[in-house]
């Protein structure tokens, strides 16, 4: 089979060493979704992938698809630096919880624009404000779930649908 190339900009959700040099990274990609790949010598060289493998940063990827589970990350660079969140414990955190929910929430290989967008907003909110972390991951939470499919309705009960009055809070 011919191998495609991919090329997207990316969070990285998980790194993972294997082997004595090389780490198994996760993406969100902006076009094809979460995809694992291999990042051979990426422990042993800081300038095989410039820094790039660091989690909150945007990335430029460029992968090897060969159809298989795992691709091959050919090239990575940052294209959007968030030194911001290093510098408070609170948006580190925050950002930390939301790429856990991201890894866990969207599917392999299926693009979620939405979901990508609402992580690139926090992160973004995160790294430019003192605003309250917690607040900004709440409102993060409720639209990247929405996004991936589990958004709440609240404009029927839960245990037996019938529609809430108009008069009355759901």
């Amino acid at each position: 089979m011919t191998a495609k190339v991919i090329r997207s900009e990316a969070l990285l959700l998980r790194a993972v060493p294997y082997g004595e040099s090389d780490l198994i990274a996760t993406f969100l990609c902006e076009h094809g979704g979460k995809i694992a790949a291999m990042a051979r010598g990426a422990r042993k060289s800081a300038k095989r992938f410039g820094g790039a493998l660091e989690p909150f940063h945007t990335a430029e990827i460029t992968l090897q698809d060969r159809g298989r589970d795992l691709t091959t990350l050919i090239e990575a660079k940052i294209v959007r630096v968030r030194v911001g969140i290093g510098a408070r414990l609170e948006a580190v955190d925050a950002a930390g919880i939301a790429l856990r929910w991201a890894r866990d929430l969207c599917p392999p290989r299926t693009e979620e624009l939405g979901a990508w967008r609402a992580l690139i907003e926090l992160l973004d909110a995160l790294d430019a404000r003192e605003s309250d972390a917690r607040a900004e991951l709440a409102l993060a939470a409720l639209r990247i779930l929405s996004e991936v499919g589990y958004a709440l309705e609240l404009d029927r009960c839960v245990v037996c649908g019938k529609p809430c009055p108009e008069d009355r809070a759901a």
